[in-house]
């Protein structure tokens, strides 16, 4: 009796010579997550005829991976399932292709790939408020451009505008200390679910206090009667106020 089942991950636009090895490990990757049960499945090889990565799973592990397989079309099914599904229907409508998930002539999941329909952009404005550095005002329109570089020096924010009277206010701040512009903004998200800021206008802004935080307690600890120095770790209770403990 075979103790393992062998399912095959059939792509339709790739051969074993035209599969690219970088775009078989994305493939793989994210293959492994949507089976799960990590230590009972193993790649074995790619089948000839259309690129057909196939996986080993062992006997104890059978039950479990054919039960996630059957959540991958659920609107229910978990984010552990959800996620590498939608990743791998994203990596085929790139490739421009599909592919089925199979064990013998039993087709667990079907990716349709190439054919899922281009989902538009979401955009929501509301008001809001950024961190920053300002990195680059100025402009003769009756709007000011302005840019200003996350704290973390990851994230450069370009949509971002103002009116000269408070750009002739912010330009003090050029290069300088960090601000938070307060504003109505739009922001975006892509089909993958990561929002990005589409435009912001500054409707007014403050210099950013760059006290340690530990420096900021032991300050509210030495005035008399507001309870914080009764606490054991003030930091982490302001923590839990704002609920990011």
């Amino acid at each position: 009796m075979d103790k393992t089942e062998l399912i095959q991950f059939r792509i339709d636009a790739f051969t074993p010579d035209t599969l690219p090895m970088s775009r078989l490990a994305e493939y793989l990757v994210q293959l492994a997550d949507l089976l799960g049960s990590h230590e009972h499945v193993h790649f074995t090889s790619v089948k000839k005829g259309s690129a057909i990565p196939q996986a080993k799973v062992d006997y104890p592990a059978i039950p479990k991976v054919q039960a996630r397989l059957q959540l991958a079309h659920s609107v229910d099914a978990p984010d552990d399932v959800r996620r590498p599904f939608e990743a791998i229907n994203r990596l085929l409508k790139a490739d421009n292709a599909k592919a089925t998930l199979k064990a013998g002539n039993v087709v667990y999941v079907k990716f349709l790939g190439r054919e899922i329909p281009d989902e538009k952009p979401y955009r929501l404005r509301e008001a809001g408020c950024l961190d920053g550095t300002v990195i680059r005002i100025g402009g003769t329109d009756r709007t000011i451009p302005v840019w200003l570089q996350s704290l973390d020096g990851q994230t450069i924010y370009k949509g971002i505008e103002t009116t000269p009277a408070t750009a002739r206010s912010l330009v003090g701040h050029y290069l300088g200390k960090p601000v938070r512009v307060h504003g109505q903004g739009v922001w975006e998200r892509s089909s993958e679910g990561d929002w990005s800021l589409v435009s912001f206008h500054i409707a007014h802004f403050e210099e950013l206090d760059e006290t340690p935080v530990d420096e900021v307690f032991a300050k509210l600890a030495s005035l008399p009667g507001n309870g914080w120095a009764e606490l054991d770790d003030p930091i982490k209770e302001h923590q839990r106020i704002r609920g990011s403990d």
